[in-house]
């Protein structure tokens, strides 16, 4: 078997790397799944993004959608606060809060006034066009009214005014299309219409929104329909993504254990004249990256996402490179090795490949007796 070997070694070491680099296929082919599994989210058109918190309180009010738009007068102001994601369970938390304006005030009064039987509640109705999510959130007309006037005017509303003079307030959970195995570039997204409705009262409201979370960057847009749809001007589209600061720092501190491989074992031994690695150091530097990458995976992953993520698929792409990359470098230079031998070099019997074997003179014994 060894003389078998010895008399194919190129082929047998050249087989060896074609099998070695044909595991990259694994990584590679999930790496690959997992961004066209996850590329499913819409483009938004004339989106608008929220702004982020400030001073540990929601950030700057924005404007969805406002009846004024297509002529109508504001009624009311009904303002989205997005409190935070769970992703574990792919579910978005919203403070919802509905206030009349003073416009809307002297209309419900109007219509109120001259009814006998005057309705006391209203309903604000979230739909999903999916169908995933229906949320229907009864208010009392009688707070609605004893509550401040507010002003949601296109322009700059203002977040702590509707904060503070809510007169109606509600939190809902809203489950939320999402890729959670693409973090860390996940996405989260939903459409849904939203609606206030009293009856015999016909009533306007301007959609505003904010945030309070500063983990996630939140883009929301007024999606109109196709002539086969049926949605309204105020059919919404919210999108939920990661900063791009995240996940672009998320990647580089994910390849630091492995950069930091690469480059020490280039400037070591890639020059001429430079010593060839022992299989046991590749070894111990490969354990090494691998015990780095454990921990390093348990603080970047959060817990609550299913595995593998892309960060996983990343990591094992880079463990694989490593694992395959050493185990070809040792067989290559190995072969340069037996290579120089049979050729008659001298350099290859030292664990030099460019320094010159010298003899080495050993004291004489008979010397040593004698100075004894």
């Amino acid at each position: 078997m060894r003389a078998f070997l010895k008399r194919h070694r190129h082929w047998v070491i050249l087989t060896t790397c074609m099998i070695l680099l044909g595991l990259f296929a694994i990584p590679v082919w999930l790496l690959v799944s997992n961004i066209r599994d996850s590329d499913g989210v819409e483009s938004l058109p004339n989106d608008t993004g929220l702004g982020a918190p400030k001073y540990n309180y929601f950030g700057k009010a924005v404007e969805v959608y406002s009846p004024q738009e297509d002529g109508y007068p504001t009624d009311l102001c009904v303002t989205f606060e997005f409190l935070g994601l769970n992703e574990a369970t792919s579910q978005a938390s919203f403070g919802i809060l509905v206030e009349a304006t003073k416009a809307g005030d002297e209309h419900l009064k109007s219509f109120l006034s001259p009814l006998k039987h005057p309705p006391k509640t209203g309903t604000l109705r979230i739909n999903s066009i999916s169908g995933i999510t229906n949320i229907s959130i009864p208010f009392s007309l009688s707070a609605l009214q004893h509550a401040p006037a507010v002003s949601c005017d296109p322009g700059d509303p203002d977040a702590v005014q509707l904060d503070v003079n809510a007169g109606i307030r509600a939190t809902r959970s809203i489950f939320m299309l999402g890729t959670q195995r693409a973090f860390p570039n996940d996405w989260y997204e939903l459409d849904d219409t939203v609606s206030v409705s009293v009856p015999e009262i016909p009533l306007y409201s301007s959609l505003i929104m904010t945030s309070r979370d500063e983990n996630y960057s939140l883009r929301v847009s007024v999606y109109h329909s196709r002539a086969q749809d049926n949605a309204g001007p105020n059919t919404l589209e919210f999108s939920i993504r990661r900063p791009w600061q995240f996940w672009t720092y998320t990647y580089i501190v994910a390849s630091m254990p492995i950069v930091l491989l690469v480059g020490v074992f280039l400037i070591k031994y890639s020059g001429r004249g430079k010593e060839i690695p022992k299989p046991y150091e590749v070894a111990f530097g490969v354990a090494a990256t691998l015990v780095a990458i454990l921990p390093l995976r348990s603080v970047l992953v959060p817990s609550t996402l299913p595995s593998p993520t892309r960060l996983d698929i990343f990591f094992g792409l880079g463990i694989v490179f490593l694992v395959v990359g050493s185990i070809i470098w040792v067989l290559l230079r190995s072969e340069k090795l037996l290579d120089a031998r049979a050729d008659g070099d001298p350099s290859s019997s030292t664990g030099q490949s460019g320094g010159s074997a010298e003899p080495q003179h050993l004291p004489d014994s008979n010397a040593r007796a004698h100075h004894s």
